[in-house]
């Protein structure tokens, strides 16, 4: 981790994050980085996400990608994997 922040973020949710293989230490890294915890994500129904996308090209967001989906399993618990 670059950042005093971003160990501690580590750390404290060391528990609750699994990196499946493939992750690597930069990856990790900016996940874990505090400076990137404000307005990165939006979470949107799996139908509406085409929508969404092109709602935010009509806005003039030129940078928006997929990057991961809510599914079943453990409460609280994140998982990690190279797409």
């Amino acid at each position: 981790m670059n950042t005093g922040g971003g160990r501690s973020n580590a750390e404290y949710l060391a528990e609750r994050v699994t990196f499946e293989g493939g992750v690597d230490e930069a990856t990790r890294a900016l996940l874990f980085d505090p400076q990137t915890s404000g307005g990165l994500l939006i979470a949107v129904a799996p139908d509406r996400t085409e929508q969404l996308l092109e709602e935010l090209e009509r806005e003039g967001v030129n940078t928006m990608r997929v990057i991961g989906q809510i599914t079943p399993g453990d409460a609280g618990r994140i998982r990690v994997e190279r797409g």
